[in-house]
């Protein structure tokens, strides 16, 4: 288990925690406890057995999470969850709910827009969800975990605080023939402009049909920062392979004291003709705005290529953008 990922469970309990005592005093004080500890690195065994079983126990109990399940109710309500409207068909849940993934897959395939609100809490998909149709949009009060596939004619998913897929490889998928009727957009962004990145620690694979594709935050479009605190903006723990048949790609992410962005593993970026831009920032002393670490591939045929890294501190370890040295680039 990586030790990133260790940090990151503590952060989503004391989240939580924070949640439960909405203290703005306790709430300061705990998050300057977190974030002044991201950057070390820890291999305790024990360390890592009691997040493990910390993490565990945050998914399984009274968190007032909405999972996307095949052991979840279907029809068009149940425990804390009811919906309405015709198109789009608004599914609103503010406690802990369990949702079948038909519930959803039903409307799409009808060619209805689906939208899925949580108004208190996190959205966790566990469960596949597969359709060519419809656009299909998540809104999270907290966070959007990413534990499963998911296609549709378009997807949309706005968090207000984390993205992650913590040990899920998954791919997204859109069907639309179309920049914006057929575009994937995951965005985090937090009102109180607090830290909101994302988190994909295994692989994530995206697809689309000449959508455009976004990551992003600091707004419900994505056009803003994914935003980091002693963690990177936005961190690609496993290969990253986005491939979009003209659409175009959009990357941005900042942080404090972290990378802006951050490619650990394997990339491959394929636009076919759509622009892509990557856009980092960072004011970390050791980091740089955009940080590639494994061999990269990045291809948009006739469309521009933008990669701009910004680190505004003056260091000898500061970069703007930082290739590893065993890393292969190929533009």
């Amino acid at each position: 288990m990586k030790n990133n990922w260790i940090f990151y469970n503590l952060k989503i309990f004391f989240e939580l925690f924070l949640i439960i005592v909405p203290s703005m005093v306790i709430k300061t004080l705990m998050n300057m406890l977190l974030f002044s500890s991201f950057n070390s690195r820890v291999s305790s065994n024990a360390l890592k057995i009691s997040c493990s079983l910390l993490f565990v126990f945050i998914s399984f109990f009274s968190f007032s999470q909405t999972n996307i399940t095949t052991s979840g109710q279907t029809g068009t309500s149940g425990t804390n969850w009811s919906s309405s409207g015709t198109n789009p068909f608004v599914i609103t849940s503010s406690g802990n709910a369990s949702i079948h993934p038909s519930v959803i897959t039903d409307k799409l395939d009808a060619g209805i827009d689906v939208t899925l609100i949580q108004t208190t809490n996190s959205i966790i998909i566990s469960s596949t969800i597969s359709s060519s149709l419809g656009v299909l949009k998540f809104q999270s009060a907290i966070d959007l975990y990413l534990r499963a596939n998911i296609s549709a004619g378009s997807i949309i998913g706005v968090a207000s605080r984390n993205i992650v897929n913590e040990t899920f490889d998954i791919e997204l998928r859109t069907h639309i023939a179309n920049n914006i009727n057929g575009q994937l957009i995951l965005t985090s962004y937090d009102p109180d402009s607090a830290t909101a990145p994302h988190l994909y620690d295994s692989n994530l694979i995206i697809k689309t049909n000449g959508g455009n594709v976004t990551l992003g935050g600091g707004a419900i479009d994505g056009t803003g920062y994914a935003r980091g605190v002693n963690w990177s903006g936005i961190e690609f723990g496993g290969i990253l392979d986005i491939q979009t048949n003209g659409g175009s790609i959009n990357i941005r992410g900042t942080s404090s004291n972290a990378y802006g962005i951050l490619f650990r593993n394997t990339v491959n970026l394929q636009t076919g003709g759509g622009n892509l831009l990557i856009d980092g920032n960072s004011d970390g002393a050791s980091a740089a705005g955009i940080y590639f670490v494994g061999t990269t591939n990045i291809n948009s045929n006739e469309g521009a290529i933008t990669i701009n890294g910004i680190n505004s501190v003056v260091s000898s370890s500061a970069r703007g953008v930082f290739s590893g040295a065993n890393n292969l680039m190929r533009l």
